[in-house]
């Protein structure tokens, strides 16, 4: 038996004294560096900015956006139909009469005119 352990105490000793085990620790250390480096590039390009939660953040932000913008879009149209039906050259009288009921409180000296407190919102 003590050859063998012999054998392998002059093997350690050998491998200490070539250099073998001295290296081991900085290649460790430059793995660990390495690896490290991996995980920071993978978590951001996950998580960053412009990673792929970003992309989804974005396309959710575009959505919402869109869909104001439609809103936004039948608003105009439907002002711009009243305004067109109460300019110069298209006066509409049914239009005319109604806005001057609304904004003046204008009613004929037959017709009864109630008032609400609190007009309902108007629809989203």
């Amino acid at each position: 038996m003590g050859n063998l352990e012999d054998s392998l105490t002059n093997a350690i000793h050998r491998r200490r004294d070539s250099g073998m085990m001295k290296t081991l620790p900085r290649v460790s250390l430059t793995s660990l560096s390495l690896s490290a480096a991996i995980v920071y590039l993978a978590a951001h390009a996950v998580t960053g900015e412009q990673g792929v939660a970003g992309v989804f953040r974005l396309t959710e932000k575009e959505r919402a956006l869109s869909a104001e913008l439609a809103r936004l879009e039948s608003q105009y149209l439907a002002l711009s139909a009243t305004v067109a039906g109460l300019s110069d050259k298209t006066l509409d009288r049914d239009l005319l009469e109604e806005r001057a009921r609304l904004v003046l409180g204008a009613a004929y000296p037959d017709e009864v005119f109630l008032t609400m407190a609190d007009p309902p919102a108007p629809p989203r």
